[in-house]
């Protein structure tokens, strides 16, 4: 929100991509992106504005990160993945290829995607005594 708010003011903000990430010279970046260190993102990859892929993070090819997102350190996104407007990727997160995720949702720490996800979701995994191994 804050982010928009500014825009709509007349700022505004770099893309900042870090010495140490890797970016495929075939990734469309929009302004205000921030490519943190050793994230890596893979071709024919769009990012939308005010995005953040934190440390560690990988994108790979095909993949369309909506505006507003925030892809959290060493979470993983298969190919053809789709993302809409304000979505949260925990860290350490993994989704499979060709899934979308709908606005405003929240995958948590560690979550693993395996299904396409309906906007305002919050999806998350767990381990009960009986799944332990």
């Amino acid at each position: 929100n804050l982010h928009t708010k500014f825009r709509q003011l007349g700022y505004t903000f770099m893309t900042v991509i870090a010495p140490s990430a890797i970016v495929s010279n075939y990734v469309n970046l929009a302004q205000d992106v921030h490519l943190m260190p050793g994230c890596i993102i893979n071709t024919n990859t769009s990012i939308a504005a005010g995005t953040i892929l934190n440390s560690g993070s990988i994108v790979e090819h095909d993949c369309k990160i909506g505006l507003h997102n925030h892809i959290a350190p060493g979470a993983k996104l298969s190919g053809g993945v789709e993302t809409g407007e304000g979505v949260f990727i925990g860290i350490g997160a993994n989704v499979i290829q060709n899934i979308k995720i709908c606005k405003g949702s929240v995958i948590a720490a560690g979550a693993n995607v395996f299904k396409n996800i309906d906007a305002e979701s919050i999806v998350y995994s767990y381990r009960t005594e009986t799944d332990k191994r």
